[in-house]
Parts: C-alpha cells; structure tokens; sequence
C-alpha cells in the first residue's frame, strides 16, 4: 500500500492543449482516417489546399488573417472544403508523402494536402469544377488553390 506521508495526495491537473497542438491532432485523426479510406487507384481528384505549418503564401489570406498558414489555419482550410461536396467521404486529407509525386516543405517536413474526389474523367474535367466553385478568383489564383492530381501510389 503506497503511504501518502500523512497529506492528501495533490490532485494532477490535466494536460491542456494549446489550440495549434489540437490542430495538429485533428489534422492527424483526420489523415488517418482517410487513408484507412483511400483507394490509390490513378483517378483525378481536386487539391483544395496545400500548406505547410508556417508556410506563406501570399495569394491567399489564412483565418488568422495573415498570409501565413498555421495549424488552426490549415484545418479551418479543411473544413471550409467540406462545402464544396455533397458527401463528406468525398474529402481527404492526406500527407504530401502519402500520394503521388512526393514532395516536401522548405523545412522537409510534408504538406497537409486536402483533395476532393469528385468522380473526376480527368485534369480538364477539374479544372472546371475547379473553375465553378472558385469562380470568384483570378486565374493565378484558381491554379494556387485547386488544381488536378492523379491519385497514384507515392513515387518520387
């Protein structure tokens, strides 16, 4: 029997999360369930985001307001695009080293990447909807923000 020394045992408060670290744990929970999901069979899907932790891009404004992208900023971006679908299993977040032609930030580390399957025939077939649901944007801007990619086995 452990012996409490004559005190009450102090009580531990609970570990508190800081809003960029639960980001990052739904950002995570998030990937994992769409890969459990994600069938890499070669079909066109839209990429809706892209971005690094801490990663600037200075065509689009993050919901903090700046141009540079955090967590919180990243998966508010993932879930903005769940408007763009009728079915929420149409959205995936994966890895930048989880599909396709593999790539990494500046730092190394992988891009959070969000893709909707939308049953696309192919890049042109993107571009479009691309086109519809973007139609506010400029062109430069429409081509940082959603572009087509094969959904394929990661490769270098």
């Amino acid at each position: 029997m452990a012996r409490s020394w004559g005190r009450a045992a102090a009580a531990r408060p609970a570990p508190t999360v800081s809003p960029e670290g639960q980001a990052l744990a739904d950002l995570q929970a998030l990937r994992d369930e769409s890969l459990a999901r994600v069938d890499l069979d070669g079909r066109w899907v839209a990429q809706v985001a892209s971005k690094d932790v801490g990663i600037t891009d200075p065509l689009q404004t993050a919901a903090n307001g700046t141009h540079q992208f955090f967590a919180a900023d990243i998966l508010a971006e993932s879930r903005a695009a769940l408007s763009a679908v009728e079915d929420p299993a149409n959205l995936y977040v994966l890895s930048s080293t989880d599909f396709g032609t593999t790539s990494t930030a500046p730092d190394g580390g992988p891009y959070w990447v969000t893709l909707v399957d939308g049953g696309f025939t192919g890049e042109s077939a993107v571009d479009a909807w691309c086109a519809g649901v973007y139609p506010q944007l400029s062109a430069e801007q429409l081509a940082n923000t959603c572009v087509g990619r094969p959904l394929t086995p990661p490769h270098a």
